[in-house]
């Protein structure tokens, strides 16, 4: 599609507010998502369900957020991503089940403070 040409800027900075807005709410829910799924990790049966759906939704936040304006929630995604790929590396010394939920919890009060600010 085009871009609309008898926008002004203006127009543009009330649409990307708008779409601001829009994001920070279903961020919200998001972050729960995260929050169930950090829970899980801390349970064996669920580590194989929990671990995939924590990458792509932290990777998801970690570029989206950085896009609409949102560094400090982008960063705190991408530190979290990037604890969940160690986690996964066999070059990173050993880090439990307990240890990698646990820190996906601290990540999550974290994301929840950011949105809140």
């Amino acid at each position: 599609m085009l871009p609309d040409r008898s926008m002004t800027a203006a127009d543009i900075e009330d649409e990307l507010r708008q779409l601001r807005s829009e994001y920070r709410q279903s961020l919200g829910e998001t972050i729960l998502t995260i929050e169930k799924h950090a829970r899980g990790l801390s349970n064996a049966a669920r580590v194989k369900t929990s671990f995939p759906v924590l990458l792509y939704l932290t990777h998801q936040i970690k570029g989206t957020a950085g896009t609409l304006g949102f560094p400090e929630v982008s960063e705190i995604a991408r530190d979290l991503a990037r604890n969940l790929e160690d986690f996964l590396s066999p070059q990173t010394p050993t880090v439990s089940r307990e240890e990698i939920s646990e820190t996906a919890i601290e990540a999550v009060e974290k994301l929840k403070a950011a949105i809140s600010a």
